[in-house]
């Protein structure tokens, strides 16, 4: 159940879209993105119209079937403020299913470090014992440098036990070359 009356209802952002009809399954994709041995933060990067969502969709679906915690965020340009990206990954967090104990939303302040946001819902995240896996679409609409940095430290912090698929028409900005090195990221591009 949701843990407070913010959380009550799922805003569009907060739930998969409705899968295409006559989408074709791409298994071997799929079993690249749930595989245990799979890193904590895989990208699915490939331009406008070429299934990136349809994957994540499928990856999801057989996330579902092994019943773990997926959550769902698509972001929107308004999430280049980082205040409002903030509330945002807060009413995430607030839908999945797991006991993490936030009944009041942190305070944020103008200016907050992006390392002290990721820690914050860290620390909800792993306050679980849950896995956890959040799947974040649209993410080349991000621009903003406060967006990028949150996102760039909260992959850097990411323990294993919680996982982040990500669809962008780009490679995002977030250190991948680095998590990469790390063996804390993946990439799957359109020739894959």
């Amino acid at each position: 159940p949701p843990r407070s009356s913010r959380a009550r209802c799922s805003p569009p952002r907060l739930s998969p879209p409705r899968p295409p009809t006559g989408s074709i399954a791409r298994d071997h994709l799929v079993r690249r993105l749930v595989a245990d041995d799979a890193p904590p933060i895989m990208i699915v990067q490939g331009p406008a119209g070429y299934g990136k969502s349809t994957l994540m969709l499928q990856a999801k679906a057989e996330y579902d079937k092994r019943a773990l915690c997926a959550g769902w965020l698509s972001l929107h340009e308004s999430d280049n403020d980082v205040a409002r990206l903030f509330r945002t990954f807060q009413l995430l967090l607030d839908h999945l299913p797991v006991s993490a104990n936030s009944s009041e939303m942190p305070q944020i302040h103008r200016g907050a470090a992006p390392a002290h946001l990721a820690d914050l819902f860290l620390g909800q995240l792993l306050s679980s014992n849950r896995d956890v896996i959040l799947f974040i679409d649209e993410f080349q609409t991000l621009k903003s440098a406060g967006s990028l940095d949150f996102f760039s430290d909260f992959f850097l912090r990411l323990p294993n036990r919680i996982r982040v698929v990500v669809s962008s028409r780009k490679v995002p900005d977030i250190g991948l070359a680095r998590l990469m090195i790390m063996e804390k990221a993946g990439l799957i591009r359109p020739t894959d």
